[in-house]
């Protein structure tokens, strides 16, 4: 009975999480581009600044990138090594 329960508890995880993501976009009024002012006012804006990416700024990405790739190798690790060890069992 546990591999239905786990089945049932991440279908319901990822329902939840993907219906919560969805319910906050769809409340979020914040306006973020020239799209969304087209969308509001119903005319182009007379001008768009443009954001501009420092060198720290760059960097930051850089190590978020990294530590996202390396977080998602070793959760991937781990659920292969639980896999295994479920399959040839625990010595």
């Amino acid at each position: 009975n546990r591999p239905l329960i786990m089945v049932v508890a991440v279908f319901l995880g990822i329902s939840f999480g993907i219906g919560g993501g969805l319910l906050t976009e769809a409340v979020d009024g914040t306006i973020r581009g020239t799209r969304d002012i087209c969308n509001v006012m119903g005319a182009p804006p007379i001008a768009a600044i443009p954001k501009i990416q420092t060198a720290a700024d760059i960097g930051q990405m850089k190590r978020h990138r990294i530590i996202t790739i390396t977080a998602v190798a070793i959760s991937i690790a781990a659920v292969v090594a639980y896999v295994q060890l479920q399959r040839f069992g625990a010595a």
